[in-house]
Order: C-alpha cells, then structure tokens, then sequence
C-alpha cells in the first residue's frame, strides 16, 4: 500500500491524502506503516509537505463526493475558458 501511495504521491502531486475503507479504519497499524513507506519511497519529502488523512469526514461517501467534485471543477473550469474566448 506504502509504495502505492507513494507512485501516485509522484503521478499527481497532490498536497493532502485521505485514505479510508474498512483496513484503514480498523487498523492504525496499517495505516501508519503504509503512511511511512510512502513517505520513505517518495520523492516530494525534500521540501513538500503533504498531509495524510485516515478517514476524512465523508467516511463511505468519499470516493463518491470526490468523483463529484471532480466533475463539477472540470465544469466549472469549461466554463471558465469557454468565457476567455
């Protein structure tokens, strides 16, 4: 899971990661490990400070509120260039 995290970390420069599901909620041991070997296997840790999550707010409901919001920016994001041209 750490080295996972750790290629998406490289793949999309994000600047918070929210992990959750039933693994990492029940298990803090999980969760830290694989918090660690992200952190150790990526490359973003010589000045970027990403935050890491367990949970979120949005519990089961995250990847569909996330995927939602996903494209409700790429909408307003259309929008926004269809009105600079």
């Amino acid at each position: 899971m750490g080295t996972g995290l750790a290629n998406f970390i490289q793949l999309l420069n994000p600047n918070i990661v929210i992990l959750s599901g039933p693994v990492i909620r029940y298990s803090k041991l999980f969760y830290d490990e694989s918090v660690e070997t992200a952190k150790k296997k990526s490359y973003w840790n010589t000045g970027k400070n990403i935050v890491f999550s367990r949970g979120g707010s949005f519990h089961e409901n995250a990847i569909s509120i996330g995927s939602a919001a996903l494209v409700v920016e790429s909408l307003l994001d259309r929008e926004h260039q269809h009105e600079r041209s």
